[in-house]
Formats: C-alpha cells, structure tokens, sequence
C-alpha cells in the first residue's frame, strides 16, 4: 500500500512527469522490497487510469497527447450539455440549494489549495444535474469522462493555484448556471455547461510543468 500510495501521490501532485517509466528495479532498490507488492501498486495504477502497462516494454505514466485531450474534452461538452439540457424539467429547489452548498465547499476548497478536494466537489457539483436527466447511459458516460479529465486537471491544471474563491472563473460560472437552472431555460443550460468545459480545457498548461526522476521522490 505504501508503494501505490507513494506512486500515485508522485503523478497526482506532478512529480512524475507523464511518459516516465515506473522501472521495478529502480523502485525495488530505493525501498529494499521485492517485485511482486511494486507489480501490484501499478496494477492498481493502471485501474485508475494513471498508468499505462506496456507488453514487453514497461509501465509509463499517462502522457496523453494534445488529440487525445481535446478528444476527451469535445466529447465530455457534447454529453453534458445534453445532459443539462434533459435535466431542467426534472431540477427541483433541492437540487439547487445542493449545488449551491457545493459552491461553498469548491471556495472552500481552493482556499485551502487542495486540488484533490476541488475535483471531487466539481464533479459532485456536474453529477447533480446530470443525474438528473433521467438517461442512465447519458450518465453512466458522461461520468466516465468526468473521470478521465480529472486525470488531465490533476496532471496539467495550473489556474488552480493561482487563483481565490473570489477570482476563480469555474467557481462563479457554477453559480450562474444554478440561476440558468433555477430559470428552466434548456437551451441555455447546455450552452453555459459547454462554455464552462471549454474554459476548463483551455486552463491546462502541459508544456511548463517541471517534474522529478523516480529515484528522487522515494
């Protein structure tokens, strides 16, 4: 447990950079263990998405290209404003004022800077409505890619940490889409929640990260 929870820390917090090879024996020698609990922790990698096992080559940190993010992004726009779109008739005050204590934690959250928290709050936030439009296949995929760009904001995000409850832009653009819900205006719902994603995309930074070797950070 160690060695996964000291692996995933390294690629969550960018220690490692993307593409780094997990190399066993590197890993083997720095903790004076053997092979079989390092093969588990990346296995485990692997499950949540940060790791990429190789046949016959190894296993890589997630580098995924430019494409393939953009990819991720477009589709993940196309199933939420759906989803917000289908969800305005079936949004109640409930809901509203669930997304509204959501807000709080989210300032909460990046007063603190803590990243981890703040994605989750996000994605409870999005999952509000979007289970709401009563598709179980639109929400069973549009969580799906909830998860996978949140592997992307941990590797890439920085507006995150330079930023305050009162000047996040994501922060404010969830209030205001509280208020387009609160209004019934479909039309509308999906248009914000499609800018909203889009902004969140723009706000990655893959190119001036600086990262560590793994024989560094044990």
């Amino acid at each position: 447990m160690f060695i996964y929870q000291k692996l995933r820390d390294s690629i969550l917090k960018r220690q490692l950079a993307p593409g780094n090879q997990l190399v066993e024996s590197v890993i083997s020698d720095k903790l004076n263990v053997g092979r079989t609990p390092i093969r588990g922790a990346i296995r485990k990698l692997a499950e949540e998405g940060l790791v990429n096992v190789i046949p016959n080559r190894g296993a890589f940190v997630i580098q995924p290209t430019k494409e393939e993010i953009v990819q991720a992004y477009e589709i993940r726009m196309e199933l939420e404003q759906l989803a917000a779109r289908l969800a305005v008739p079936y949004m109640d005050e409930t809901d509203y004022e669930h997304m509204q204590r959501l807000c709080d934690e989210e300032g909460e959250t990046i007063q603190s800077s803590d990243f981890r928290a703040y994605l989750q709050v996000n994605k409870d936030f999005h999952m509000t409505y979007i289970r709401k439009c009563a598709n179980m296949f639109l929400i069973e995929f549009a969580e799906r890619m909830i998860d996978q760009t949140n592997i992307y904001l941990m590797l890439y995000e920085m507006v995150f940490f330079h930023t305050s409850p009162q000047t996040a832009p994501g922060a404010a653009e969830h209030r205001e889409l509280i208020q387009i819900f609160r209004d019934r205006n479909e039309e509308l719902a999906g248009m914000k929640v499609r800018s909203h994603i889009a902004n969140a995309m723009k706000s990655l930074q893959i190119d001036n990260i600086q990262f560590s070797n793994l024989g560094d950070i044990f």
